[in-house]
């Protein structure tokens, strides 16, 4: 294998493990945050079945959190994926 002659940077702290403790740890931050994501996506699916039911004022309050609860989502899944 040849390397380019630039330097190279390793974005992932898996690299540098010298035991199994980081590993697990990493596997149990991926586990939190698939979990947590699977809420919020529940509480979303929630937020739309009682939005059918409500009244105009209502609505523009839930869809004020529902886009708190994406926003939120999309940050899961980026820590999720880095």
């Amino acid at each position: 294998v040849e390397l380019p002659a630039e330097r190279i940077y390793f974005l992932s702290s898996c690299w540098l493990f010298e035991d199994e403790r980081v590993l697990e740890r990493a596997r149990q931050r991926k586990e939190t945050l698939e979990t947590t994501i699977e809420e919020v996506a529940l509480e979303l699916e929630d937020m739309d079945r009682a939005m059918s039911k409500q009244g105009i004022f209502q609505k523009a309050l839930t869809f004020r959190e529902s886009m708190q609860l994406v926003e939120r989502k999309g940050k899961l899944r980026s820590e999720l994926f880095d």
